[in-house]
């Protein structure tokens, strides 16, 4: 017996609490409960002049109301830069109290365009904590690009040992790459070179990490595994990869488009291809990563891929004129895919 779906409780939409703000797009990229029972979001604001400022909004789900905004660096850019969000938000106590923390990109004036930024702020009220938001320049170069997708704190036998970032950094080729801060959260320079580990792989010219998850034993940090996707031209793939503790690669995957059409398609009765598989995957893309019940890795993500199916009115042979016969479309899918977690293979 089928059970209908529960009713929605309550839907909220961002209002322009901030003067100003609010006129244009309003988009939250990450959302959690608080420990005081309330909704964080993290994402940006735009005004009439499309000036982006990543944002994080506090909203009472019982009440009914927005409890703070806290738009982070105000003031005007320019139009053609795409920074200045938040992706991801966290609340933590590291010891000197709880706090709700984020990351993501701000723009800059230089060559580079895009630095991480990080905020860190209070619970009560959405203000930020003495030295926050951080504009963190990699030891990599005035024209060098960072984003930051996503960050976790570290804990390794229950001792708190900084924070971890994901994301991507461009100096003429686009790389995925994990940093790490501090507990004051700066950059920890005895991680990987000078604080980040990179990734790049031969064949595509891009590769960026969307997410991460911490890969623990009996409480003890061993390393940290990551998702996200590569490219090469119009063409992107899921791919996988897990470190030790100082960001070194323990073994990675990219996983293809034949690997993707046996994982999702490999039951004849709900193959969904009448003639083969057509070269079409585009844009496959990694988003989140955790560790299952039994140590395994799953990712959930985007497919994206061509269908050609035979037209309904039409009953003849697949060697036929594709063009005269079938019906081509673009289709994008969800997936959950599992990753054994020794060699990094879709299970």
């Amino acid at each position: 017996m089928h059970k209908l779906p529960p009713p929605v409780e309550w839907t909220f939409a961002t209002p322009a609490i901030t003067s100003g703000y609010g006129a244009e797009a309003d988009w939250a990229y990450s959302v959690i409960e608080t420990s005081d029972k309330a909704v964080l979001a993290a994402g940006f604001v735009e005004d009439a002049s499309f000036n982006r400022k990543p944002t994080l909004y506090k909203y009472d789900p019982f009440k009914k109301t927005v409890l703070w905004e806290s738009v982070m660096f105000p003031g005007s850019q320019a139009i053609t830069q795409i920074g200045n969000v938040f992706y991801d938000v966290f609340e933590f106590d590291d010891g000197n109290g709880n706090a709700y923390y984020s990351v993501g990109t701000k723009t800059t004036s230089n060559a580079a365009g895009l630095r991480l930024i990080i905020a860190k702020v209070h619970p009560e009220d959405g203000s930020a904590f003495s030295g926050y938001p951080k504009v963190i320049q990699l030891n990599i170069g005035e024209t060098i690009a960072c984003r930051g997708y996503s960050m976790a704190p570290i804990i390794s036998n229950n001792t708190f040992d900084g924070y971890m970032i994901s994301g991507y950094i461009d100096d003429g080729t686009i790389q995925a790459v994990l940093i790490k801060l501090d507990e004051n959260g700066d950059i920890d320079t005895g991680f990987g070179i000078a604080g980040y580990a990179a990734f790049s792989f031969t064949g595509y010219e891009e590769a960026r990490f969307w997410n991460f998850t911490p890969i623990h034993d009996s409480g003890e940090l061993l390393g940290y595994a990551a998702t996200g996707w590569v490219k090469d031209g119009e063409d992107e793939d899921i791919f996988v990869v897990r470190t030790d503790l100082d960001g070194v690669e323990e073994w990675n995957n990219i996983i293809t488009r034949t690997e993707l059409n046996t994982a999702l398609y490999d039951d004849g009765d709900l193959d969904p291809w009448r003639c083969g598989v057509p070269d079409g995957y585009e844009a496959n893309r990694g988003f989140d990563i955790k560790i299952g019940p039994d140590g395994d890795f799953i990712i959930s993500a985007q497919v994206d891929f061509y269908q050609i199916r035979k037209a309904e009115d039409v009953d003849v042979l697949c060697d036929a004129p594709w063009a005269a016969v079938y019906v081509e479309y673009t289709e994008f899918s969800s997936a959950l895919l599992k990753i054994n977690e020794n060699n990094g293979t879709v299970e």
